[in-house]
């Protein structure tokens, strides 16, 4: 699969060679990202002092949770469909990228969920 990628972009013009070279380096350093437990999103500022930054950042992370989800549940119910070897692959990558994906956005909510408890000790108290 990797030999058929380089082959084709080897095949390409080197203008359009160089575009997808960036965009594989691009793609592996987001892949890489991914995973990363430290990372967070651009505008996601881990010192706000804001309650609504708060609420907002649970509210993000509960849609990316609930849509790489939506996305296990698809892979998941496709494995059956497809040959061994692709769903052997589809298991060992994606799935297990989309498990760590997801398990970080757990974290992250979790950290903006205690960010809010700081912030809004009160409010809690009032609404359980």
């Amino acid at each position: 699969m990797l030999r058929d990628a380089l082959k084709r972009v080897t095949q390409l013009p080197i203008g359009r060679r160089r575009f997808a070279n960036r965009l594989s380096d691009r793609t592996a350093r987001l892949a890489q990202e991914a995973l990363d437990p430290a990372r967070h999103m651009e505008g996601e500022d881990l010192d706000s002092q804001s309650p609504e930054q708060a609420e907002l950042w649970q509210d993000v992370y509960r849609e990316l949770i609930q849509f790489e989800s939506g996305l296990l549940e698809t892979l998941s119910d496709s494995l059956a469909l497809m040959s061994n070897p692709a769903s052997i692959e589809i298991r060992e990558l994606d799935l297990a990228t989309l498990e760590g994906q997801q398990a970080r956005y757990r974290d992250r909510l979790e950290f903006w969920r205690r960010r809010a408890r700081e912030l809004h000790p009160l409010r809690l108290l009032a609404n359980p």
